[in-house]
């Protein structure tokens, strides 16, 4: 039998964390918890996990820069992020998915549409494709705001 999909929970609200353990656990998920982005990463290179789910707003360090450091280590490049964060800005989500982040679920969220998120970043895990700025035109579109989001339109060059 194979091993549960895991799913590592970055969040510094333990509230917040125990409901999402709550959710991912009935659907047979292992859960990992971690309330800091540098305790997470440790945890990510130590457990890789199929999947991270990462809040933005930590009081130890921004979940942008924990999405930087894990697209640049080589055993955590490939791991889908979902970011879940009472965020709700659209450039906030481009940003994240131009840093590598496989979806983004705002806050508060319907749990069918959680399940379903994390249902398909560990399909897409357990598969191989690739998370990450070439993924992104994959994404369903943001309710209906973005039709579709390719990494030149999020950061288009300027000249030198």
């Amino acid at each position: 039998m194979d091993a549960p999909t895991s799913v590592l929970v970055i969040d510094d609200d333990p509230t917040f964390r125990s409901i999402v353990r709550h959710i991912l656990q009935r659907d047979g998920y292992q859960v990992l918890e971690s309330a800091s982005t540098s305790e997470a990463l440790e945890t990510a290179a130590r457990e890789l996990p199929s999947v991270i789910l990462l809040d933005l707003m930590m009081p130890q360090g921004l979940g942008q820069d924990f999405i930087l450091d894990a697209k640049n280590h080589a055993a955590l490049k490939d791991i889908p992020i979902l970011v879940c964060s009472g965020r709700t800005s659209v450039l906030d989500e481009r940003t994240c998915l131009r840093l590598g982040a496989a979806g983004y679920i705002r806050k508060p969220f319907e749990v069918k549409d959680f399940r379903q998120k994390v249902r398909e970043a560990a399909d897409r895990a357990s598969t191989g494709l690739r998370s990450g700025p070439a993924a992104v035109e994959r994404l369903e579109p943001a309710d209906g705001l973005v039709e579709s989001i390719m990494p030149e339109d999020l950061f288009p060059s300027t000249p030198t």
